[in-house]
């Protein structure tokens, strides 16, 4: 999903910054820059995704290895 996220944000730059070039008029150069914006967004939205991983994984990680709640409890890995 991140990836996909950083790609479109990518992909809608770069067609922003084409239609920035190609603008004929003022019209042309709101489009691109709205195209700015949501590329601003999908690479947002690419960093919370990667943020919300990272603390499932740290979750994970307290939960299994750092925090058993027994000692004699075998330590299996599900996430």
């Amino acid at each position: 999903m991140r990836n996909f996220l950083f790609l479109l944000s990518g992909l809608a730059f770069l067609v922003g910054m084409a239609v920035l070039i190609a603008a004929k008029s003022a019209i042309h150069e709101i489009e691109a820059f709205i195209l700015f914006l949501i590329a601003a967004v999908l690479f947002v939205g690419a960093a919370v995704v990667k943020a919300i991983m990272k603390c499932v994984r740290m979750s994970c990680l307290l939960e299994h290895v750092i925090l058993p709640t027994r000692a004699t409890e075998p330590r299996r890995f599900p996430c």
